[in-house]
């Protein structure tokens, strides 16, 4: 046998306390903490509705980027379109401008032939007066 020595500087160890378990406190507890977990699944229920709207803003935003690429688009187009319009309308005057410069044309052809026509016939009734001259410069 093994003696071991005693010391005298025994501090006992010291005790916890017992606090009284109170069941009003625990069921107050648990009431609270079942609080707790029905706000904080409220609170995740939110941050996935937010994060689903966030997604679905996101897709809206560019379905507004596209369309407004669209109207700018179709804007050039119609300016395009009233471009080619005025074009056209240039163009159809000037097809009036030509049809009747063409009338004109062809009444001053007409009328350039009649003056041919007189002017042979003068020339035709000169030469016959000159003959006519002759003749009686010879009488």
């Amino acid at each position: 046998m093994m003696k071991y020595e005693i010391s005298h500087n025994f501090i006992p160890k010291e005790s916890k306390p017992t606090v009284p378990v109170d069941t009003k406190f625990q069921e107050q507890n648990k009431a609270l903490q079942d609080e707790n977990n029905k706000y904080l699944s409220t609170i995740e229920a939110y941050e996935r509705k937010i994060d689903e709207m966030q997604e679905e803003l996101f897709h809206k935003e560019n379905e507004l980027n596209e369309a407004l690429n669209k109207i700018t688009s179709l804007e050039d187009s119609i300016k395009n379109f009233e471009d080619l319009k005025n074009d056209l309308d240039k163009v159809d005057h000037f097809k009036v401008e030509t049809n009747t410069l063409s009338k004109k044309i062809t009444t001053l052809n007409e009328e350039n032939m009649v003056l041919k026509d007189e002017l042979a016939s003068s020339k035709q009734h000169i030469q016959t007066l000159y003959l006519m001259l002759l003749i009686l410069a010879v009488l």
